[in-house]
């Protein structure tokens, strides 16, 4: 039993608390616009959730979810949710679409079937069953950069159209971005479709972000384990440059800190295992972050991490990163991805690495001086996720 944690899960990205605090104001937005829509008949409607990383975007939009399925209950309706990440789901309309019938129609058999067939077949189901569908889908922006060709922006806000009736049961899709301007990749037609309401959620304040702290510590930590000081030290931390206000870091902080602390046998988090996790801790990649990525890309960035460890500088080239990817593959008896560069590049796209050229590869948003505190952190965290 541990002398330091209550529930360690209350700290990982995929927890949904009950409580958000400071984001009621985007969450009562969502519940008014979607509410009627589980009650009585309606069209398709469609919200973006904008902000930067660790603003609660994903949270919110899944705390919503549940909130609107109890409201669906009340009234003798149910509603099927589809949680979709666009980072970790795959690029192509096939993937995601079938990720969608396996949580909103799981009931139904979509194999063999085409991208088009398949949303066919879930609203089918949908109308049919009488039961409704909410779609989430997450780091819309990250896709529409990488994959534009796919278009799913403009299959999904228009699932109305190819209904009988023009009722699709869907209720609502909501996409999630990291940039407001993501609507420039998309054309008129899409633009249409989606409309223009955004809901934003703006960076968390250190007053903003100690509030967070208090109610995930009140589930995860013993009480006693943690002090309102040490509570107050992590907030500031985390709302200054370069966290900016990063929810996500500051809950990273806790769970190492205690886990720390529970390492060294002791009862209490103290500011000591904090700083000794945050000179650890990048910044720039998160927990989420590496939760997030496809199994293949994992080996891509270790292979970047081990290169950056090896040449002690914080760029390498990118035959560097190419030797040390192949002795990885041929040690772990993993199959090397097609096009290196290519996964690098995606790596960019998710703001993980910096390219610059073939010569210059490196970790995204680290000074030289840091880089040799974060990088053996950076290493043991993907070589955890690798061993699952």
């Amino acid at each position: 039993m541990s002398r330091i944690f209550v529930n360690r899960d209350s700290l990982s990205p995929a927890y949904v608390p009950e409580f958000l605090p400071h984001r009621e104001e985007q969450l009562n937005f969502l519940l008014s616009l979607f509410g009627e829509s589980v009650r009585r008949r309606s069209h398709l409607r469609c919200a973006q959730l904008v902000g930067g990383v660790g603003t609660g975007k994903t949270a919110t939009a899944k705390r919503f979810a549940e909130l609107l399925k109890s409201e669906a209950e009340r009234w003798g309706n149910e509603l099927r949710v589809a949680y979709v990440n666009l980072r970790k789901q795959g690029p192509s309309r096939f993937l995601i679409f079938n990720a969608l019938a396996e949580q909103v129609a799981p009931e139904i058999s979509v194999r063999g079937y085409g991208p088009e067939e398949i949303l066919n077949a879930i609203v089918r189901y949908l109308t049919s069953s009488g039961r409704l569908g909410l779609i989430i889908v997450d780091e819309v922006d990250y896709h529409c950069r990488q994959h534009s060709r796919e278009r799913i922006v403009y299959d999904l806000t228009r699932l109305d159209e190819t209904a009988p009736g023009g009722y699709s049961n869907f209720v609502g899709a909501i996409f999630i971005a990291r940039n407001p301007k993501w609507i420039e990749l998309l054309d008129e037609a899409e633009l249409s479709s989606l409309g223009r309401i955004q809901i934003r959620f703006p960076k968390y304040s250190a007053v903003q972000l100690r509030d967070i702290l208090v109610e995930r510590c009140r589930i995860a930590f013993r009480p006693g384990a943690i002090s309102d000081d040490v509570i107050d030290f992590i907030a500031d931390v985390a709302s200054r440059p370069p966290i900016n206000g990063d929810a996500r870091y500051a809950l990273d902080l806790l769970l190492y800190a205690g886990t720390v602390a529970e390492q060294r046998g002791s009862d209490r988090v103290t500011a000591e295992h904090v700083r000794l996790v945050h000179m650890n801790l990048c910044p720039t990649i998160s927990s989420e972050d590496i939760d997030e990525l496809p199994r293949d890309l994992l080996y891509v960035l270790l292979a970047v991490a081990r290169a950056l460890k090896t040449s002690q500088t914080p760029y390498v080239h990118f035959n560097e990163i190419k030797s040390t990817y192949e002795v990885l593959c041929e040690s772990s008896g993993v199959k090397p991805v097609g096009d290196l560069f290519e996964a690098l590049d995606d790596l960019a796209a998710r703001e993980l690495i910096t390219i610059r050229g073939f010569t210059r590869i490196g970790i995204a948003g680290v000074s030289t001086e840091a880089l040799l505190h974060y990088i053996d952190d950076v290493i043991r965290r993907i070589e955890e996720a690798i061993r699952g």
